[in-house]
């Protein structure tokens, strides 16, 4: 579900839920789901967790930015604070907890997506019903401290969430060169080329999954 389609509270309670989550993508912060591909199954996964549990649960699908030059232009303007667009989202989850006593909320970000749940979640007063789970947070974005915000780093092999700034020259090396060499041949996007495994976030991973599941069982169940 895209996040327009709940812009009038109103129309969560035809829902029928027990748990809002709010996923943002990493990149420009466009990205729909269905074109996700680093964070998708650890969303899958907690989403069938929360099913296997008896939680009726809602994905609501929030991009920070619009397609298009305007769009990414913005997200450049904000890349290091999401200002407006963060207490954009932080105040309708305020509003939505004042509307509904039961419901529980889940911030999910990946990388960038990380960083502006990040910025969020410090928004947010009423924080008891609110939890947030950064995947691969830039490391240049001071993380939240908080009982109710849950931190991925690949155990510290995501060099981009810890800081290894080595490895990242490498990688930057390594991306430059694949544009040089690859952009014509195989029509190789930007973002691809400065990508690399670590930097990708999988239920399948035992240690990720076991981290996200503690952290629902004890927050949520």
């Amino acid at each position: 579900m895209q996040f327009q389609n709940l812009i009038e509270i109103e129309k969560i309670k035809s829902l029928n839920t027990d748990v809002l989550i709010f996923f943002t993508p990493g990149g420009w912060g466009h990205v729909t789901l269905k074109e996700e591909s680093y964070a998708k199954s650890l969303l899958e996964g907690i989403k069938k967790s929360l099913k296997k549990w008896k939680y009726n649960t809602t994905v609501i699908s929030y991009p920070r930015t619009k397609h298009g030059i305007l769009g990414k232009l913005k997200s450049l303007k904000e890349i290091f604070s999401f200002r407006s667009e963060s207490k954009k989202l932080a105040d309708l989850i305020e509003n939505i907890l004042i509307c509904f006593k039961k419901i529980k909320i889940i911030l999910i970000g990946y990388s960038l997506g990380g960083a502006f749940v990040n910025e969020v979640m410090k928004k947010i007063k009423m924080k008891n019903r609110v939890y947030g789970i950064e995947a691969g947070t830039p490391f240049f974005y001071k993380i939240l401290k908080s009982k109710n915000v849950l931190f991925l780093d690949n155990d510290g092999k995501d060099a981009l969430a810890g800081g290894d700034i080595k490895k990242l020259s490498f990688i930057g090396i390594l991306g430059i060169l694949k544009l040089i060499f690859l952009l014509k041949l195989i029509r190789l996007q930007i973002s691809k080329a400065f990508h690399f495994k670590e930097h990708e976030y999988f239920w399948k991973n035992p240690e990720t999954r076991s981290k996200v599941l503690s952290f629902i069982k004890e927050k949520i169940i």
